[in-house]
This record gives structure tokens, sequence and C-alpha cells, in this order.
């Protein structure tokens, strides 16, 4: 390599790494939701990825830290982090949390079956199907629906058991977002159940998650504008309908 390159390069690097280092960092206080976030990939995630390019269109560089739901939630609203996602409104979390303007996410509710045989109505919320058996997961947006429901609903420890309770017939439907849901079964049935797995979305349309942000923590209001900003233009040019496509949540059977 000649001078003029290993000047050039050298440059480069050093350009690169200080870009890096002046950018601001964000933690964010997350769970396991596979495949949209989990420590398990590189990027964590394919909302993970979708969050840090739209800090890194701000000039933040974002930290991702792992807790169950319950204890991340938990972190944001005493200020110890600035935000997580992804949560959607309610008005219980908008009394105690600020959320972007702009959503991160958007996922219908989902009703897994394995029976065949099982007739669905159509519904709009779990609720609806209470004339069933339902299992979901502890700290999933659901959760006070469930109880509502009594003996008909079941809240599992994780994902795991969940659908190994659905798998063994002791409860009839999961719940779970279309991407989630199929991740999770690829995961955790066998080939010959899952390809008896069906699937019946929710008739209302799918409902958007947000980035929650603390109201106790000094940067929020910073950074939530930041982030607006961001995430408005990443809405803008696509990048979240190509990551977001409710055309392959029609309802039937579960493909690969």
């Amino acid at each position: 390599m000649n001078v003029r390159a290993w000047v050039l390069l050298t440059c480069f690097i050093a350009c690169s790494t200080q870009a890096k280092s002046s950018a601001e960092v964000i933690r964010f206080a997350v769970g396991e939701y596979p495949p949209e976030l989990t420590e398990q990939r590189e990027d964590f995630g394919l909302l993970a990825d979708f969050v840090t390019k739209a800090c890194r269109l701000v000039n933040l560089e974002p930290k991702y830290d792992f807790f169950n739901w319950n204890k991340a939630k938990y972190a944001v609203e005493i200020g110890k982090y600035v935000a997580s996602f992804p949560w959607r409104k309610t008005p219980e979390r908008e009394a105690q949390f600020t959320f972007s303007k702009v959503p991160v996410s958007q996922g219908g509710n989902i009703a897994f079956y394995l029976d065949e045989s099982l007739k669905l109505p159509t519904w709009k919320q779990y609720t609806n199907l209470n004339s069933f058996s339902l299992i979901g997961v502890k700290g999933y947006w659901y959760e006070k629906e469930f109880e509502a429901m009594g003996s008909k609903a079941f809240l599992a420890r994780d994902a795991q058991h969940a659908w190994q309770l659905l798998q063994i017939g002791r409860v009839q439907i999961l719940a779970d977002t279309y991407l989630a849901g199929k991740y999770d079964a690829e995961r955790y049935l066998p080939a010959e159940k899952f390809k008896q797995l069906r699937f019946k979305p929710s008739s209302i349309p799918p409902i958007p998650a947000f980035i929650m942000f603390s109201k106790k923590h000094p940067q929020s209001s910073e950074m939530l504008k930041r982030l607006d900003e961001a995430l408005s233009k990443l809405h803008e040019n696509g990048t979240f309908d190509e990551l977001y496509n409710p055309g392959s949540q029609q309802g039937g059977q579960i493909r690969r």
C-alpha cells in the first residue's frame, strides 16, 4: 500500500471512530420477544434493528439491556432507563409514561390453534373467545384482558411453556402476534405439530406499539423529540412498511 493510500485509510478510520464516539448513548430496557427483540441475535432482533436505524439518524447510539417485561417497565417508570419498546398505549400507561408520536411496530391479535376442527368465530378481542381455553405469557399486552376472563385464560411464565401447553392439549388457543407466534412455533413445536398449526387474526386492524419514555428521566423529553423526527423519516421512506406488512396475516395454515 502506498503512503497516500495509507494516509487516506487512516483518516477514514479516525473519522469513523470519532463519529461513533461523538454519538450520544441512549439506553433501552427491553425484554425477549423474538424475532423482534432478542439477545440471541447480533442486531438484537428485527425491531431493535429498526430502532437502531432511527437512533443513528439523529446521532444516538442505542444500548439494549434485557429484563423480563415487568422489570423493564419498572426500570423506565422509576427513571433508571430513558425508554422501553414496544408498548401499546393504555390509559394507565399514558398516565405513567410519555409515548413516541410515531409507532415502532404493529401487530394484530392472533389466535393460534392446533385442532383443525376448532370453529373460531369472528372476533375482535380475546374475551370474545371465552368459550375456548386460552394461553398467553405473563407481562404481555393482553395480561389484564386475560385476568378478566377468569378460569378460561392462563398466563405462562414464558413463550416456550405456553407452546408446550398448547402442544399437549391443555389449552386450545395461544395468543400472540403473527411474527412472534410463527417464530416461536418453529422453535418449540415438533415438525408434525407445526404442520397442523392454524391461526385466525382479530377482525380489528393491527394495533400500533410505541417507544415508551420515562417521565422521571432527565433526558426523556430531548430523546423523545429526536426519535420522533427519525421515526417519521423511516415511515415516510417505507422502511416501517417493509418490516410490518399486514398482508401475510389473513388467517389459515401457517407456512414456513
